[in-house]
């Protein structure tokens, strides 16, 4: 489901590519993605020079689950911060791609101890990122591996973060 999601955004981009684009500086907007401590996520992104650009985003996750034959919830809260360096595709304008890194830092909260705590993570990132010039819209689709020293004891360490955002520009 997630993956349809990323493939409907980015045909979304590409589609819209015909109308005309231009330029911005700074956009807000959500950013929706498939990491494990930040499903959904409020997003800043600033261009900082021409080419690069600073995105940081505040998300959450959470779940009520069976496991063990307990029911428990788990939630978290996850701040992380983007360098990204942006290229043109000069036979579409508005549309750039971009690679970077990043770093997460997270809190986890449960009802089991084994998933609750602290942790941070690394990430290389890639992606497209779309201005439309008619509309203060920008549309963005990355992917974010996450390697994470986690805090949680019963929890993988890496995880494929792929995530679609929109964006009011100004």
């Amino acid at each position: 489901m997630k993956i349809r999601l990323l493939l409907s955004a980015l045909f979304l981009v590409c589609a819209t590519a015909s109308f005309a684009q231009s330029e911005y500086n700074r956009s807000v907007g959500l950013r929706f993605g498939s990491g494990h401590y930040d499903w959904v996520a409020a997003s800043y992104k600033m261009f900082i020079a021409e080419p690069v650009a600073l995105e940081f985003n505040l998300g959450f996750s959470g779940a009520d689950r069976r496991w063990g034959g307990n029911d428990w919830d788990w939630s978290s809260l996850a701040l992380s911060g983007t360098y990204q360096y942006h290229f043109d595709i000069p036979e579409v304008p508005g549309l750039k791609w971009f690679v970077g890194g990043g770093m997460s830092l997270y809190t986890a909260f449960s009802d089991l101890d084994d998933f609750q705590g602290f942790g941070a993570g690394i990430y290389p990132t890639g992606g497209a990122d779309y201005k439309f010039d008619n509309i203060p819209l920008n549309l963005s689709a990355d992917l974010r591996p996450t390697i994470y020293i986690d805090g949680l004891k019963q929890r993988g360490n890496f995880f494929p973060n792929l995530g679609v955002a929109a964006r009011y520009t100004f």
